[in-house]
């Protein structure tokens, strides 16, 4: 540890210097330490806000609060709390299958869900128990880097269903290193954001209180923190990308169509791995959840029952919402715990925002995975009968639509396993009748539909890609599910024939961080065999709408039409704006 002393020799424009093993970097609240190691920096666990405790809970986030001293910027700050209960027993019967054993080594998604619920082995040192004073940062930059530098910066927004997740889920130096062996260096930025209801309560309470979306909040202070502080760490705060996957996917569109589209200089382009600008109810259908959180937190009798909400103890609050449904329940992807139409951050239905054309006027890139629905359907896997299917929609996701649309939908997702997700593998998969029929239609509606619809409303008017990750198709039961594209973009792949070292989507990223192309390498020293490992990714425009798709086998990348199932989803794309869900 330095001393005072010898802190007082680094200047306030402070160069980060690869030699030491202990680098210093001065920024407006204070002086941050970090850590060297081999070619890479880290500056862990830096709080971007004021600890969101007391009558800070259910507010928004307050500016960060000025270090004592030097801050120690050595580990990664504890997650928010996380929501852990509710989990059907159709899903936990399904995880709880010694088959999973086998499958975790083939898919990465099931063994980072396995560890997610406590029910898999790690070798990693424990984490810290979450905890609310959690709203801090990560960097990773290259070795070496000084003031001057002036990298593009990657800002990744972590998935979890806006339920869990954290910073920890994954790892940037993979894409750090990777952007210094294609001599196109870039800074890593991850932040925690407060989740389910710590960070998305619904309620007309919480919209009387301006404090509806407080995690998308959260991510907006973070990015504004980056703009005001990564030049000091060598960063260019004009040029950052915002980069997410699943939640955090949904997270970059709807900062998208926030504040009138004007992004106020906080990112200049977008990458999104299933989640698009999604269909936002107002925050007063988040009632029912509000009611039942005050009820069992012992608030009912309160004069104010926000006000009450801040101060009962942590665990009292946290055992309450665990009591809500959670991304695993019987409810699924009709989330308890999620973006609203709260007139603030969210000013109309974001779909709405987005077809008026109040969006950020950004290249952005776009894609899925083939088989989305299947891992949230694993939940609903004890409806078995044609009926109940309908029923089930009909409950969560439609309720105000009409017999003759919900017998529409019934149509056009067949009541054929065949045509189910995963998709292309015939009568197999068909864990229950309705399995891969469910798999299918919840697939569409959450993540296909929305993604189309904002390719099409924004085409002709900025540049964007989109891609459909099909690798991994051969997992039982899962195919290519939701979340396996992640390791892909992140370099560490870890599916079926997608072996470690594989670094096609990475490059395509770190392509579009430097230069807003993904098909454009920086540096022609190697470019060459950056590019022998990869195709040339056409923009997605209304007369081919062509698909970079990352297969298994031979031919691991191809073009491909995005036309599959065309009707069923633009049927889907118009309920969805008539009644957002």
């Amino acid at each position: 540890m330095l001393s005072l002393s010898s802190i007082a020799l680094f200047t306030a424009a402070a160069v980060i210097n690869a030699q030491s093993t202990a680098p210093i970097v001065s920024i407006k609240q204070g002086t941050v330490q970090g850590f060297t190691t081999g070619s890479l920096t880290q500056f862990l666990g830096i709080p971007f806000a004021a600890p969101p405790i007391d009558l800070r809970r259910l507010n928004l986030p307050a500016p960060a609060q000025s270090f004592n001293g030097t801050f120690q910027a050595l580990s990664k700050g504890p997650a928010c709390p996380q929501q852990s209960g509710a989990v059907s027993p159709a899903f936990t019967a399904f995880i709880n299958n010694p088959i999973l054993n086998i499958l975790a080594v083939l898919t990465s998604v099931i063994g980072n869900l396995l560890k997610l619920l406590g029910l898999g082995s790690s070798t990693a040192p424990a984490a810290p128990d979450p905890q609310e004073d959690c709203l801090t940062l990560d960097i990773v930059l290259p070795a070496g880097t000084t003031t001057s530098s002036n990298l593009p910066v990657l800002f990744w927004i972590y998935g979890g269903g806006f339920q869990f997740g954290s910073t920890r889920d994954n790892d940037g130096t993979t894409v750090v290193s990777r952007s210094l062996q294609l001599g196109e260096p870039i800074i890593y930025v991850a932040a925690n954001y407060r989740l389910n209801a710590f960070g998305f309560l619904g309620g007309k309470e919480v919209k009387a209180a301006g404090i509806g979306n407080l995690g998308l909040q959260d991510q907006r202070a973070a990015l504004t923190w980056v703009n005001e502080n990564i030049a000091s760490f060598g960063g260019n705060p004009a040029k950052v990308t915002i980069w997410g996957g699943s939640a955090g996917s949904v997270s970059v569109a709807l900062h998208m169509v926030t504040n009138g589209g004007d992004a106020k200089g906080l990112f200049r382009g977008a990458v999104m791995e299933s989640g698009s600008v999604i269909p936002t109810q107002d925050i007063t259908a988040g009632q029912p959840c509000y009611d039942s959180i005050v009820n069992q937190t012992g608030c009912a009798n309160a004069s104010d029952t926000l006000a009450c909400l801040r101060t009962v103890p942590y665990q009292t609050l946290l055992d309450a919402v665990n009591q809500t449904p959670s991304v695993f329940s019987y409810m699924s992807l009709r989330l308890a715990f999620g973006p609203w139409t709260d007139g603030v951050f969210l000013t109309e239905n974001a779909q709405d925002l987005l077809a008026k054309g109040d969006y950020t006027k950004i290249p952005f890139i776009n894609g899925d995975v083939d088989d989305e629905g299947t891992l949230f359907s694993l939940s609903n896997s004890n409806i078995t009968t044609s009926g109940q299917t309908l029923e089930y929609i009909k409950q969560f996701w439609f309720p105000n639509a009409s017999d003759s649309q919900i017998a529409t939908i019934g149509t056009l997702y067949p009541d054929d396993p065949s045509m189910g997700s995963p998709f292309n593998t015939g009568g197999l998969n068909a864990l229950t009748p309705e399995y891969k029929r469910l798999a299918a239609y919840q697939g569409d509606v959450f993540f296909h539909a929305p993604r189309r619809n904002m390719l099409s409303v924004t085409n002709g008017v900025v540049r964007h890609w989109s891609y459909l990750y099909v690798r991994g198709k051969a997992a039982p039961i899962l195919g290519a599910s939701h979340g396996t594209d992640v390791a892909e973009w992140f370099g560490t792949p870890g599916g079926l024939l997608n072996l470690p070292g594989d670094f096609q989507g990475t490059d395509y990223l770190l392509n579009f961080v430097n230069n807003l192309d993904p098909n454009v390498f920086s540096n022609p020293s190697t470019a060459a065999a950056a590019m022998s490992s990869t195709i040339f990714w056409p923009q997605y425009i209304a007369a081919n709408k062509t698909l970079l798709t990352f297969q298994d086998g031979l031919v691991p990348l191809a073009l491909t039409p995005d036309d599959f199932r065309s009707a069923p989803i633009a049927f889907l794309e118009a309920l969805s704006r008539q009644f957002p869900w």
